[in-house]
């Protein structure tokens, strides 16, 4: 082999790694790749629109104009803070509560709404006032806990529309102005009280009861009454320490000594 031909078999094996290279980068050029985790909802772009979702996992395009969009489906918690409301009764409260949902349709949550959380934040704070309005104070304490289907209706209508599933909402927190507290601490402290008093009467009205039935059983019975009375000087004497116990006065029993501790 001459040194020209060496020389050309060289220059031609350059040429063709070059080759391979250049071809190699204008495919790279053209060619986008995209990975979808288990947890994400991905819409795919071309040109600026929606060509479709893409599920779990690897994803390779040729062309250009290719894009990707990617949301987390895991579910998701909004807390919508404290409001100062007023019930049907004049009555001034704060309420809070808490969202829990899911993106369900990613295409729609792009293309609706701008920002969807807040679509749901406001549904939930207009419901909950349109709800504690329409109670009085007692009323809504009293069923606070049952308003959470209520307030989910109100969500899942706004949300559904954006692409989001509502799972639950729940009120969570409920404080009481100063004032109302006040009465309401009045209010459970007549209660105890008064409970207190309707137990100690039904106390004294079972002594009384069993008193009258004893009373009943020894006018019937009065050797039982004597027993009794013998029964009670016998501990009496036993707590007070003496040997013997006399009955009636020692003048009136001459022939007996008296026994002193």
């Amino acid at each position: 082999m001459t040194t020209t031909t060496a020389i050309i078999i060289a220059l031609a094996v350059i040429l063709g790694i070059a080759s391979i290279a250049g071809i190699k980068k204008l495919i790279d050029l053209y060619r986008t790749e995209n990975i979808v985790w288990e947890n994400q909802l991905a819409l795919h772009f071309k040109d600026g629109c929606i060509a479709g979702p893409l599920a779990p996992g690897k994803h390779v395009f040729f062309g250009k104009g290719n894009s990707f969009l990617s949301y987390d489906r895991r579910q998701q918690e909004i807390v919508v803070q404290s409001q100062e409301l007023i019930t049907a009764d004049k009555a001034t409260l704060k309420v809070s509560a808490v969202i829990l949902f899911n993106i369900e349709d990613a295409a729609k949550m792009f293309t609706c709404a701008g920002s969807p959380n807040q679509v749901l934040y406001t549904s939930v704070q207009l419901a909950l006032r349109e709800i504690v309005g329409g109670q009085s104070i007692d009323q809504f304490l009293e069923s606070k806990s049952s308003f959470g289907k209520a307030l989910a209706g109100h969500a899942a209508a706004a949300g559904n529309p954006v692409g989001l599933k509502v799972e639950r909402v729940e009120i969570r927190d409920v404080i009481l102005g100063s004032d109302l507290k006040a009465v309401y601490t009045g209010v459970l402290r007549a209660r105890n009280q008064a409970l207190a008093e309707i137990e100690r009467a039904r106390g004294e009205a079972a002594a009384l009861r069993t008193l009258a039935n004893a009373s009943r059983v020894f006018e019937k019975n009065p050797t039982l009454l004597q027993l009794r009375y013998m029964q009670s000087l016998e501990q009496m004497a036993g707590a007070s320490g003496a040997s013997t116990f006399i009955l009636g006065r020692p003048e009136d029993l001459p022939n007996q000594k008296v026994a002193h501790p």
